[in-house]
């Protein structure tokens, strides 16, 4: 991908650094890829950059996706009326039945779908790992596309309705996360592709052993863990009955699990006494409410985390459980559903969303020294949204509350990742995106048949 210097003039921007600076109008040069001037006065043109006319358009960090199951943007629409059981029946049997260039191609599709609203990072949280292949084609699907790339490579070795394909040994799959993590060490060490570990979902399908040998290797090698995390009452109740404790983060804090490099998603059945333990262990949350909506869970407490001091980034999750994937989406709905706390219905104000879904979802998974908001040093990972042409944007009063509520993705016409003009005026430029739509469509259709 070719990396071009950059100036994007006269557009409102949206700093999100410690003041939640607003320029009205600002500029912002890019040089290979690193924010060099943050200005709201103007910066004329030098020689061989790409100026990027922001005027009636909103300049902000690009969005950051904690949580996403890229594989499953080829079931999007297709099983969400069956009950849950059979639904997860076909998730799990679904890794039996994928091919590399499947999980290529739903990465693809779904960091297209990423960029186009405004996404510039992605966490794949992979759990189908009955060959390499399949999380190594997630990375380059991603890489292909462009977007700033994560992948949690995790470990089930336990669980009933699981096929044996897809399960393996604690110590199969921390050989598995090693190798996965020489291969992209030089990308890793420069945050482009983030490698990290985990238990799926610790007592349910992932054991102590998992949960202790993922703590571990994560530690020594200093990367981070990724756990969906008392997500659903069968978790706790699993919990319960292998292990003899109340609830999955008790579980956890037990073993030592949790930790500022462990990153709790969902997070949703959990006791006040818990709370403290994230809190006091400086535990990231990834928060995703559709997919708790969808599974008819309650809302995660959001605002007590934000009370004990954690860390709360947001997720969308897969698209069989959320077939809008867009982070905007969440944000809005996160700080909606707030709005009906029976005691705190102002704890997520305008700014602390936009700040959830840019600059503490990359401190979450310990890339906010190079990305999350538009500041000097800084890789340039930006969206422009269009905003004065707009009707449903009209007038903008307050460019933050309408950001927040008013919206949407397809307001985005420009994302940049690492300094990489991704899409310019809604036209990717990264990969011929009409081909890799018909691939995508056809290999779901297939790979829907061969699942029956």
């Amino acid at each position: 991908m070719q990396r071009t210097d950059l100036l994007i003039a006269g557009a409102t921007v949206l700093t999100v650094d410690t003041e939640f600076t607003i320029l009205e109008p600002g500029w912002v040069r890019v040089r290979d890829g690193e924010i060099v001037a943050v200005s709201a006065e103007p910066l004329a043109p030098e020689d061989g950059e790409e100026v990027i006319d922001g005027t009636g358009r909103l300049l902000m960090p690009g969005l950051v996706n904690t949580h996403v199951h890229l594989f499953q943007t080829l079931f999007r629409g297709v099983y969400e009326e069956r009950p849950l059981g059979i639904y997860l029946d076909y998730i799990y049997r679904s890794g039996v039945e994928m091919r590399p260039e499947d999980s290529r191609l739903s990465a693809m599709l779904g960091s297209l779908e990423a960029v186009r609203n405004g996404t510039t990072t992605l966490v794949d949280h992979h759990f189908l790992n009955r060959i390499p292949e399949l999380a190594e084609e997630t990375i380059e699907g991603m890489r292909a596309v462009g977007v700033r790339a994560g992948l949690a490579r995790t470990v089930m070795d336990m669980g009933t309705g699981i096929p044996t394909e897809v399960k393996e040994t604690p110590e199969d799959g921390i050989h598995a996360v090693a190798a996965l993590l020489e291969k992209y060490r030089e990308e890793h060490d420069a945050g482009r592709v983030t490698i990290m570990t985990g238990p799926n979902t610790p007592g349910v399908n992932a054991s102590d052993k998992a949960v202790i040998a993922t703590r571990d290797f994560a530690r020594e090698h200093g990367i981070r863990c990724s756990a969906h995390t008392a997500e659903y009452k069968g978790a706790v109740e699993s919990v319960r009955t292998h292990y003899g404790y109340d609830g999955v983060v008790e579980w956890l804090h037990s073993l030592d699990a949790l930790g500022p490099n462990f990153l709790a998603v969902h997070a949703v059945q959990v006791a006040p006494g818990e709370v403290d333990h994230l809190g006091e262990t400086n535990t990231a949350i990834s928060h995703n409410p559709f997919s708790n909506l969808f599974c008819g869970d309650r809302n995660a407490p959001v605002s007590d985390y934000m009370h004990a001091g954690c860390r709360v980034s947001f997720g969308t999750d897969g698209a069989a459980n959320n077939n809008a994937q867009g982070v905007l989406d969440v944000l809005r709905i996160t700080r909606l559903l707030q709005r009906t706390h029976p005691t705190e219905p102002e704890a997520i104000s305008p700014q602390r969303a936009i700040r959830m879904a840019t600059i503490e979802g990359a401190a979450a998974i310990g890339l906010d020294h190079l990305v999350g908001s538009i500041e000097v040093g800084k890789r340039a990972d930006l969206a422009l949204f269009d905003v004065e042409a707009m009707a449903h944007t009209t007038p903008t009063h307050d460019v933050v509350v309408q950001l927040v509520h008013s919206m949407r993705s397809s307001d985005v016409s420009t994302t940049i990742v690492d300094g990489v003009v991704v899409m310019r005026d809604r036209v990717i430029r990264t990969v011929a995106e009409r081909d890799v739509l018909g691939d995508a469509a056809a290999a779901a259709k297939a790979l829907v048949a061969r699942l029956g």
